[in-house]
Parts: structure tokens; C-alpha cells; sequence
């Protein structure tokens, strides 16, 4: 029998900093969300194409379902199982695949494959190209982690602590790591993430693990945080944000703890950040680590010591979303309101602002080079482009 886990997202984007505890006795202390300061845009920003890919069927925010981008197309998914694909440069739609079906996670893609996973705890493989099923397979639990496509593999990670590895072509088993979990998680936590043959995985438990991308042997495991507190909640030690993985470093954020940077090699800790924590994805350039904590103040944190560049307080409980990082300088972050904030990577300052929603914005933006993509909780893509000398 499959274990049950209680999933505290939606308490999270209700709640803001309040205390859980406190909405689990029936009161409200939700804090009240700074209102938007004005100032001159300094940034003017074009929208090639809007276009409707569904209504997402995510309005609570609590699954995880950013569209994702090959070298041509951009994919969506949604809770109830349609995904889109379309052509980066136009809007115009490549497929559309109705599986029928309510979906968990993804999509993943590279230039071969899409990857979802559905409530049955199947992995769902399509033809990038074509929308067509290439294969699929089912797990031990639910998949609430998007998965991982690298290596010509397919990772995925189950709410009851399993890694498993398949082989992308064909769908053949490789292998499967069993971790195990806590009773008590947050939306199932972080996604695996790859780089030079090592699969960098985080669990609920707050233990990170290096494996081995071919054998799924063990190269390191390190605790980033442990339970503390009387209840169960207080002692929720979750990886909820997906490890950033760059050079030969792991960015972490581990639930009510620190941030802390890793060797991929050993998984020894080169700095720690304590009392900053996030369950955003983290994105980062050459210097600094770009991160919305659980208030919505946004932090720039030197990448290599862990020192506090600079960071914005204006947003302070406008439910952010994580942030992009468009065109090398600009940090993007979309509000509980449907607005995008577009602001300066040197210092934090206000650039300009766009709406292309009117209800909250749940998913996090993605960018490449100049283009940022938004996906609205009403179920339209926005490709937003900063012209070359725009700012």
C-alpha cells in the first residue's frame, strides 16, 4: 500500500511567514502585502505573442509546472493533462497531446523528449517533435519533483524517497536509489539535477546526495539541516528548492535553515548561509546567487562567500514567484497580483513592470538570452523580449 504524505504547499502560499501552526488552529495571520511603489521605467520591453494554452487547473500554486524550452520549442503541461508545444519564435502551435489524464510534474524536455508523470505514478515519455508516446512506466508514489532529462536518461523522483534511472530511447529500468522520506513534506520537494555524470538529489529528511549518473552509486551524502522543534511541522527539514547546479558547485536551500554551497565532487560545504532559506528555485550569474525567501525579499548573495550583495524589501508578502534572470542583468520575479516585476541585477533597483495577468502568478518565469516566458494561472504563454539597446 502506498504511504500517505501531507502536503503543506498551499499552507505556504497562504500563509506567507505566519506561523503554520496557527492556520492549523483556524487563525488567520496572514500578513498584509506591501503595496507597489512607483517609479520611471528605465526599460522598455516588447511582447511578440501571447497565446492560450489552457486553463492550468492550478490555481491553489502547490504543483510545480514551469513550461520548459528545447533549441525550437517551448512546452507546457497542466494538471489536466494537455500539453502544448510551440515554436519559440512565432507562438504558433507545433502539437497539442490531451492525455486524458491528471498530471503531477513536468514537463521535462530536450531536443527527443518530453517527460510528465500523472497521479497514477506513471512516467509519461513523448516524442518532442511529434507529441507522440514514445513509452511509459510506472513508479512506487507519486511524482511531484519534475523530472530530470540529461545524459540520455530520465530521473525521477518519487514522494516516498526513490530515485529512479531509465534509459531515455527505450524506457528500460537502469537503476533506483531508495532513500526513503518523512511523514510530513513539502509538495514533495526538489527536483534531481545532473552535471558531469553526477545526479545532485535532495529528500525531505534534508539530506543531499551525490550519485553516481550511470550506476547510481553513492559519491556523498551530507546533512544540510536537521528536525528541530515540538511538532511535526516545526520539524520539517525539507530540499524543497531544486539544488542549483553550476561549475562544480550545489547551491541548497534547505526549509527553515540556511543556503548553503557544496563541492560536486565531495559534497563538502564551502559556505552557509544560516536563517535564509527559500522553496523557490534559485537562479545566479557570474558573482551572485539570486534568491526570494519566504517573505518575498529578494537577496543577491555572492556566490563564492556566501556575502550579502544587496537586497530588496519591496515585495515583502506579495507571494513572489522564483526568479528569472533575463538578458544577463535583469532579475524578474511575477506577484500574487498577475504583475512582473523586472529589476536591476547590480543593486536591486526597479527597471519596469508588465502585467500580463490579472489573477496571481504561480509559476516561476523562464528566460534564455533576452526572452522571458511567463505562464499565467488562466492559462496563456507570454514571451516577453528585451530589445537589443532597450535599457
Amino acid at each position: 500500500m502506498k504511504k500517505i504524505f501531507i502536503n503543506l504547499i498551499v499552507v505556504l502560499l497562504l500563509t506567507g511567514c505566519g506561523k503554520i501552526d496557527d492556520l492549523m488552529l483556524g487563525k488567520d495571520n496572514t500578513p498584509e502585502p506591501k503595496g507597489l511603489d512607483k517609479f520611471e521605467p528605465t526599460l522598455s520591453v516588447t511582447m511578440p505573442w501571447k497565446v492560450p494554452v489552457g486553463s492550468n487547473g492550478n490555481k491553489a500554486g502547490y504543483l510545480d509546472m514551469p513550461p520548459a524550452f528545447n533549441e525550437t520549442m517551448i512546452y507546457t503541461a497542466n494538471m489536466k493533462g494537455e500539453i502544448f508545444a510551440l515554436d519559440r519564435k512565432t507562438g504558433e502551435k507545433i502539437w497539442e497531446n490531451d492525455l486524458d489524464q491528471k498530471l503531477t510534474s513536468g514537463p521535462a524536455v530536450d531536443e527527443q523528449s518530453v517527460v510528465v508523470t500523472d497521479k497514477d505514478a506513471k512516467v509519461i515519455v513523448l516524442d518532442a517533435t511529434t507529441g507522440k508516446e514514445k513509452w511509459k512506466r510506472t513508479v512506487s508514489n507519486e511524482v511531484f519533483a519534475v523530472p530530470a532529462l540529461a545524459e540520455g536518461k530520465v530521473f525521477v523522483k518519487t514522494v516516498d524517497g526513490n530515485l529512479y534511472a531509465y534509459d531515455e530511447a527505450d524506457g528500460h529500468h537502469l537503476w533506483t536509489y531508495n532513500h526513503g522520506t518523512s511523514t510530513l513534506v513539502l509538495r514533495a520537494g526538489s527536483s534531481p539535477q545532473v552535471l558531469m555524470g553526477v545526479v545532485v538529489v535532495g529528500f525531505a529528511d534534508g539530506h543531499l546526495v551525490g550519485l553516481r549518473a550511470d550506476t547510481g552509486q553513492i559519491l556523498w551524502e551530507k546533512v544540510l539541516s536537521q528536525p528541530t522543534g515540538a511538532s511535526d511541522v516545526e520539524r520539517m527539514a525539507d530540499i524543497d528548492a531544486n539544488p542549483l547546479v553550476l561549475d562544480d558547485t550545489a547551491y541548497v536551500s534547505s526549509y527553515q535553515q540556511n543556503i548553503s554551497a557544496l563541492s560536486l565532487r565531495t559534497g563538502e560545504v564551502t559556505w552557509e548561509k544560516k536563517e535564509l532559506f527559500t522553496i523557490h528555485d534559485m537562479v545566479a550569474d557570474s558573482t551572485n546567487l539570486y534568491i526570494v525567501d519566504m517573505n518575498s525579499v529578494i537577496w543577491a548573495i555572492d556566490r563564492f562567500s556566501g556575502i550579502v550583495s544587496w537586497k530588496q524589501k519591496s515585495f515583502e508578502n506579495r507571494r513572489l514567484t522564483g526568479p528569472a534572470l533575463v538578458a544577463g542583468d535583469i532579475l524578474v520575479v511575477g506577484d500574487y497580483q498577475g504583475f512582473v516585476h523586472w529589476i536591476s541585477t547590480k543593486d536591486g533597483h526597479f527597471i519596469t513592470r508588465t502585467r500580463p495577468s490579472r489573477v496571481a502568478l504561480y509559476e516561476s518565469p523562464v528566460a534564455d538570452g533576452d526572452h522571458l516566458y511567463v505562464l499565467t494561472s488562466s492559462g496563456s504563454l507570454v514571451d516577453y523580449q528585451v530589445p537589443e539597446g532597450g535599457r
